[in-house]
């Protein structure tokens, strides 16, 4: 019985394999695409031990500010829980307090990551031993001053309006607050955060009104309406002889009806069903990052059943059923991905029935403070 029971849970095996290598060839091209990309080589593996070393020793002598950049460093080459415990702890002495804080909580994160319960538990204590000592920056920005289009920013990085009025974890010394908004003063300053467990509140002002955007607007508006009339006036006093044929041309009054049409019927772009095709590449990535999991987790229990089986162990039908709930579920997981990336490309290829010309154009903008480039639709 258990033979063939073997032989079933093989023939199972075989086939899940195969759909799964047919499913999930795109993706699991380019699983193993960034895996292989982000495998260190044996120099980079020496170069981090290399800079974990100097900075040990950096830190053994007292030089703090020294050896957490090295820490830095080897933790961006190979990403280690020991780095990040000494980096935080590198931080704890170089008096970052609410850097050390979170650093501690990334390692002891990285640390349960791998199973290693005892460094995860270290720096767990670690940081709760930080809560009450870091210091805190509030920023608060009041109604009047909460405009449409404000962007806050904190030494540089983005202040999302959930983080307004919290008391963030901040490191004793100065920080720039600063705040902008379409047609108003970008407004900045710094806030001097004193150690202790302080509490520093900034509050953002209301921006103000660039004065001289609307005058700025009219006099460009009467610009432009003053180069036609001036054309004119130059085209009568000229006689008539010494205007060439192609200039005559060229100074002929465009259609109206044409202009008012091209004003009245404003084309619309093409437009694809964006937010169902996001969710359903979310869910397609979900359903096969489980299907790739429970893979994974088949080809162990497999193993671990051929192994019982050979040794006849007592427990050879429960490591059976165990085996084959795993398969059904994988195949299960491998359909749903299949069906949800099969709709996410009917979302992304769907537009609407109306057809509509339209094109991609690279365009220039040069302005005062502002130079770059801008992709748009040309009717």
């Amino acid at each position: 019985m258990i033979a063939e029971r073997y032989q079933s849970l093989r023939r199972i095996g075989a086939a899940l394999g195969l759909r799964t290598l047919v499913g999930l060839s795109t993706l699991g091209t380019l699983t193993f695409s960034a895996t292989s990309a982000s495998a260190l080589s044996a120099s980079d593996r020496a170069a981090a031990q290399a800079l974990f070393d100097r900075a040990k020793k950096l830190m053994s002598e007292g030089k703090f500010a020294d050896a957490c950049p090295a820490l830095e460093e080897s933790q961006r080459i190979e990403a280690r829980s020991g780095t990040l415990l000494n980096l935080a702890d590198c931080y704890e002495h170089e008096g970052r307090l609410a850097t050390a804080w979170s650093t501690f909580l990334d390692a002891a994160a990285l640390a349960a990551a791998t199973g290693n319960t005892d460094r995860e538990q270290g720096a767990r204590d670690r940081a709760a031993a930080l809560a009450s000592r870091y210091s805190k920056l509030v920023i608060v920005l009041p109604p009047a001053a909460s405009i449409e289009g404000i962007e806050i920013t904190r030494d540089g990085d983005p202040v999302g309006r959930p983080q307004l009025g919290l008391p963030l974890p901040a490191d004793s010394g100065s920080h720039v607050v600063a705040a902008k908004a379409p047609g108003r003063k970008p407004w900045r300053t710094t806030v001097l955060v004193e150690g202790g467990a302080s509490t520093a509140t900034i509050t953002v002002p209301e921006l103000e009104r660039i004065a001289d955007e609307t005058a700025a607007s009219a006099a460009a508006a009467n610009s432009v309406s003053a180069r036609p009339a001036q054309a004119e006036n130059n085209v009568a006093a000229t006689p008539p002889a010494a205007i060439p044929a192609a200039a005559t041309s060229e100074q002929q009054p465009r259609s109206m009806d044409a202009d008012a049409g091209r004003e009245d019927k404003p084309a619309e772009a093409p437009r694809r069903y964006t937010g169902g095709v996001i969710a359903g590449a979310a869910v397609t990535g979900l359903l096969a990052a489980g299907t790739i999991v429970t893979g994974l987790i088949y080809g162990n229990k497999l193993r671990e059943y051929d192994r019982a089986n050979e040794a006849r162990a007592d427990d050879r039908s429960e490591r059976y059923s165990q085996t084959k709930a795993l398969g059904v579920a994988n195949l299960v997981l491998l359909g749903g991905t299949v069906v949800a990336a099969g709709v996410t490309v009917i979302l992304w290829a769907r537009t609407p029935s109306r057809s509509t010309s339209a094109s991609l154009e690279l365009r220039s903008i040069v302005g005062p403070g502002l130079t770059g480039l801008t992709v748009g639709y040309r009717q």
